[in-house]
């Protein structure tokens, strides 16, 4: 039976903090106000991955039911040729035992793929609030190599798109701060993507490789906040006494993260992929030639047996790892926020 090996990566923070209750202020209820607007965002994005996701591993679990269903058949008529080699005395009562404990297996796990598919199709139909036909496409349709790349040189400005981002922008408005004044001294100019829409070296060199913890090192050079509440010269230990741009700086550090480790696997899972697919077609001519040879008696059919689960556990680990690879591209689009915001002008350095 093949295992499963999914990536953590699933879930985002997106935690935000509405600031509803504080209606001293006109402005600062207004900005409340828009930081909820920024939480339905969220939640309406949180929604699309999670369909997304939902509908790919539908057709994963379709995939695999295929696969299982080919392989099902091939060791019927293997079980078949096994009994009746085993009548006439070619092959041993053990072989015959053997081909029919492997179809057996067989179907127990086709059993076992239907039950998870039908579960897989429920959810899908509970978030998309109807039923939903069954998919018809295949992951390897899906996964097409450059297929929602990021484009190279994307702007670290991509990130404004983000639910968590504008809803901490709201909040230091709220507090009568200075959003220009700390977007510069908080938000590194720098491209997220590099020459092939993976991670730039200037993403990866925001954080330490151990404990991919922030290095990024703020300078505050304006003036954060707005009608003399402070002194203009504040330093960055004052600013951050400030529970709002405490909360911007901890957003903005989050959703850098979160971006870096959606490439990372991106990358990781795009070589993945390719790996597997050799393995199983590598394990395929290795079951042809095992069975092949075990027609002329060459070698026993504990080599067939061993042939064919390496085969079929490679081919279900090939179409495992597709699905996680489209998945991933799904928490790319969640990290980056879904889209560029409309007020913002995404710059290309």
């Amino acid at each position: 039976m093949a295992r499963r090996s999914d990536l953590n990566v699933s879930l985002l923070s997106f935690e935000l903090d509405f600031w509803g209750r504080v209606r001293a202020l006109t402005e600062a209820a207004k900005a409340s106000s828009l930081a909820s607007e920024e939480g339905a965002r969220a939640i309406r994005l949180s929604l699309i991955g999670d369909v997304a996701t939902a509908y790919y591993t539908l057709i994963e679990f379709e995939q695999r039911i295929a696969l299982t269903q080919a392989t099902l058949t091939a060791r019927a008529a293997q079980q078949n040729l096994t009994a009746r080699r085993a009548s006439i005395g070619i092959v041993s009562d053990l072989d015959r035992l053997q081909a029919e404990a492997s179809l057996e297996s067989a179907r127990a796990e086709l059993a076992a793929l239907l039950r998870q598919r039908d579960a897989a199709r429920n959810a899908l139909n509970l978030l998309a609030g109807y039923t939903t036909e069954m998919p018809a496409g295949r992951l390897t349709e899906i996964a097409q190599p450059g297929a929602a790349r990021p484009l190279p040189g994307l702007a670290a400005e991509s990130l404004l798109a983000r639910p968590d981002v504008a809803a901490a922008e709201q909040r230091l408005l709220a507090a009568n701060a200075s959003i220009g004044a700390a977007r510069a001294a908080f938000f590194p100019r720098i491209v997220l993507t590099g020459a092939f829409g993976n991670a730039s070296r200037q993403l990866d060199n925001l954080f330490e490789d151990d404990s991919r913890a922030w290095s990024f090192l703020p300078q505050i050079r304006l003036p954060l906040f707005d009608a003399g509440r402070n002194a203009a010269n504040l330093s960055l230990a004052e600013a951050r006494k400030v529970s709002a741009v405490a909360d911007y700086e901890r957003t903005l550090q989050q959703a850098f993260r979160e971006v870096a480790d959606a490439l990372s696997a991106r990358a990781a899972l795009r070589d993945e992929v390719e790996a597997r697919e050799k393995t199983s077609r590598i394990q395929s001519q290795r079951l042809a030639l095992a069975e092949k040879r075990y027609r002329v008696g060459l070698v026993s059919f504990l080599d067939v047996l061993d042939a064919q689960r390496e085969s079929y556990a490679a081919e279900q680990a090939w179409v495992q790892s597709l699905r996680q690879q489209i998945t991933t591209e799904v928490l790319l689009y969640k990290a980056l926020g879904g889209g560029v915001r409309k007020d913002e002008k995404v710059g290309t350095s």
